[in-house]
């Protein structure tokens, strides 16, 4: 008699948790591409016949790996951990956009094959040349000249003329040309490659910065570590500021970051009201990859980049993700999560954002006010 009642209790608490129980029902997200080759080596870099395996800017094995793990770890908070996302590929479950550029497209089908990893009836049981279990998800693309939500690089005149602009700010060029001269000098007299501004600077130095931490490749001699260490602080300084951060006299720009990261989050925001409004019209997750310079932009709207990543730029497969949850009660909240790279956790910044309240969920009327306010 006791075990029934004892049933009977459990089951009870159950459907009462359940019933009572908050639900998700949509996630947004944005990742950043995985590992990739150089974009620039110089002529006597000893790992020259290494990177020319592959193009400039390719995914390298490593980064496709790097997008696996991430999926993974998508599938394991959304599939089965919250039973929020089915195990099998159903196409009006999931929507995903890349930016054109290849190592975003690979990114994107190597995510998505740690993502549903588990699928059935997906692909063909019987064909002894496919690829594992592997369910292809189908990538949708805008050409580069029309991309206004993912990379606007080659669409938005006015975002090149904002770069242009904080690129050859007086004390911008004196900060690189004359604080950091002899640097430049010493790269010069042992590479032949003249920096003389911030592409320059960004493409050399990303370089080594590849070859020291992402693949532990021996430098030459002549960079040592105090030469590396200044080396990456030109980077990351120059990433920052002609990329929309403050500095060098000049405050953030948020006409640059709401020209590269506006639409996105206008869209996540139109994603969300329509889930609202008709669960039946509209997807469950809506993915998107792109670059770092698109990660940045986004986290500024935030008001978080520099509480999560202070003066650094986000590390390859890093990724912001927005929730959207229903209350018991009828009313929505939004949660944000960043993972920093493949290999780390989450972590919940919604209580950093300026506007929410300082909890891990911030009420969606509140965050849509803020949004309006931002942009």
């Amino acid at each position: 008699m006791h075990l029934y009642y004892l049933i009977f209790i459990i089951a009870f608490q159950y459907y009462f948790l359940n019933i009572n129980a908050d639900e998700l029902v949509q996630v947004n997200l944005l990742f950043r591409h995985g590992i990739r080759t150089p974009l620039e080596c110089y002529p006597d870099d000893p790992y020259l016949s290494y990177w020319n395996q592959w193009p400039k800017g390719e995914l390298l094995p490593d980064g496709m790996a790097q997008a696996i793990t991430i999926g993974l770890a998508l599938k394991g908070r959304y599939i089965d951990t919250l039973k929020f996302m089915s195990p099998n590929y159903k196409r009006w479950d999931i929507y995903m956009q890349a930016c054109g550029m290849p190592r975003c497209l690979q990114t994107a089908s190597s995510l998505f094959a740690g993502f549903y990893s588990k699928s059935e009836g997906t692909y063909p049981k019987n064909f002894t040349i496919w690829p594992g279990n592997w369910s292809p998800v189908p990538i949708h693309s805008a050409p580069l000249t029309e991309d206004k939500l993912l990379q606007v690089d080659y669409s938005c005149p006015r975002d090149l003329e904002i770069y242009a602009e904080r690129a050859s700010n007086p004390k911008y060029l004196e900060w690189l040309l004359i604080s950091h001269g002899v640097l430049l000098e010493k790269v010069y007299m042992n590479t032949g490659v003249k920096i003389t501004d911030a592409r320059g600077a960004l493409n050399f130095f990303d370089c080594i910065k590849l070859e020291h931490d992402s693949f532990n490749f021996t430098l030459p001699s002549w960079l040592n570590q105090k030469t590396f260490d200044e080396a990456m602080q030109v980077r990351e300084m120059t990433f920052e500021y002609v990329y929309g951060g403050p500095g060098f006299g000049e405050p953030a720009s948020h006409e640059m970051n709401r020209l590269r990261a506006g639409n996105l989050l206008e869209t996540w925001i139109g994603n969300m009201q329509l889930m609202m409004n008709s669960s039946n019209e509209t997807y469950k997750m809506v993915a998107y990859g792109a670059h770092d310079t698109t990660i940045v932009p986004l986290l500024r709207i935030f008001d978080v980049k520099e509480r999560l990543l202070g003066t650094g730029n986000p590390d390859f497969t890093s990724m912001v993700t927005l929730e959207l949850w229903k209350k018991n009660d009828g009313s929505y909240v939004v949660k944000t999560f960043y993972y920093p790279n493949s290999k780390m956790g989450s972590i919940n910044f919604t209580s950093m954002i300026s506007g929410c309240p300082p909890i891990d969920e911030c009420p969606f009327d509140i965050f849509v006010n803020r949004k309006t306010r931002k942009l």
